[in-house]
């Protein structure tokens, strides 16, 4: 191992290796991320992905399933057993659309709006604790750098 290989980070060689790859790093926060909320979460029946379906649905009520899924990049098929989840504990409803009755809008119940209240002190929590060797203005910082990744990526540039 060289002389500033971290034994902390396996993948760690100086300069040339894993740790200088900014896709390494975002994968190796995304692994804390993900189970550290399994772990703060576990007795709040819900996990990651079916807390950010669960936000998005409050934040854009009435939508419908199609643009829900959308909205989250990810097939209409794949975004079901999220719904049943959160359908099934009472935190949302779907009923049909009145003006297309293929389509499905999902509102959050009351009983689900409560929840997220209980869930975001725990999410803010969650972020705090991932973020405690930043300064506010660094994880500001950080935010605006991973949007603008995020918004600008181009997957026919691979």
């Amino acid at each position: 191992m060289k002389k500033d290989a971290n034994p902390k980070d396996p993948g760690r060689l100086g300069s040339t290796g894993l740790s200088c790859l900014v896709g390494y790093q975002l994968r190796c926060v995304q692994s804390i991320a993900v189970q550290t909320f399994t772990e703060l979460f576990a007795a709040e029946s819900i996990a990651y992905g079916q807390y950010s379906t669960f936000v998005t649905i409050s934040r854009s009520e009435g939508t419908n399933q199609k643009a829900l899924a959308q909205t989250l990049g990810v097939d209409q098929s794949t975004l079901i057993p999220t719904l049943d989840h959160l359908e099934s504990h009472g935190w949302i409803v779907r009923t049909r659309d009145p003006q297309d009755r293929r389509s499905t809008l999902l509102t959050v119940t009351a009983a689900g709006k409560a929840k997220l209240r209980r869930l975001e002190v725990l999410i803010r929590k969650h972020d705090a604790a991932l973020t405690k060797s930043l300064s506010a203005a660094e994880t500001n910082s950080l935010l605006n750098m991973l949007h603008r990744i995020v918004a600008s990526f181009d997957r026919s540039s691979l």
